[in-house]
């Protein structure tokens, strides 16, 4: 199964980012271990999580399913980035055709301690509290969705590798890992009293200690043009 694979170093050296470390891969074959050595394992949060076999892009692939108000956990994130404001984070994630809620969180860091964070508004990227994109491009079935941060505060957001939105969190208002260390995807923080959640699953999670151009994003969705099998990424 092609998704388990490492990125091929070449694709992101073609594109002129030498720096880039990918540290952690989490594939979901049946686990949360990353195939990256050195990465934590990610905790599963809540009830009504399993590992199944759903059709991703065409082809069988094993995934973390989970039902609303259960998620995933990952921490402590010092054991990956050198700074908690410098991140590449790619999840290709679906959520259940049913749900009719107008937000729902994909990640949190802040522990579910905070509001903010990046979410899907009516199928639009949204990071709140700075703002979000203008084209919804977020429909039922698995999409691609990254956010990166670099050491400016600069957060970028895409779907399926295209460009969304270019905020400026240099304030850090939301886009900072917390003292807690701790990412959460897929489920609601504590923090409100609104549902901001939904039932669906979970194919991959990568996780970069760079922010990543806009480029080499297009270059990790890729294989939504070509195919699964694709030897690209």
């Amino acid at each position: 199964m092609r998704k388990g694979h490492a990125i091929a170093l070449g694709c992101l050296a073609a594109i002129g980012h030498a720096g880039a470390a990918q540290v952690a891969d989490y594939a979901f074959d049946h686990d949360l271990h990353s195939s990256i050595p050195g990465a934590p394992d990610l905790v599963a949060i809540g009830t009504g999580t399993a590992f199944a076999s759903e059709n991703v892009l065409g082809e069988s692939d094993n995934v973390f399913t989970h039902a609303a108000d259960s998620g995933l956990a990952l921490a402590p994130m010092s054991a990956l980035l050198a700074e908690p404001g410098v991140y590449t984070i790619l999840m290709r994630v679906r959520h259940d055709e049913e749900t009719n809620r107008l937000h729902v969180k994909y990640i949190d860091f802040a522990d579910g301690t905070d509001d903010a964070g990046l979410y899907d508004t009516a199928g639009t990227l949204n990071f709140y509290p700075l703002g979000s994109g203008t084209v919804s491009l977020i429909n039922p079935g698995y999409v691609d969705i990254a956010i990166t941060r670099d050491a400016a505060g600069t957060l970028a957001g895409y779907v399926n590798g295209l460009p969304q939105f270019v905020l400026d969190d240099s304030m850090s208002l939301g886009g900072v890992i917390d003292g807690s260390e701790t990412l959460r995807f897929v489920v609601d923080d504590e923090a409100t009293s609104g549902d901001e959640s939904a039932a669906g699953a979970v194919a991959r999670i990568r996780i970069w200690d760079t922010a990543l151009s806009p480029s080499e994003i297009a270059v990790l969705s890729i294989d939504r043009i070509f195919g699964d099998g694709f030897d690209g990424v």
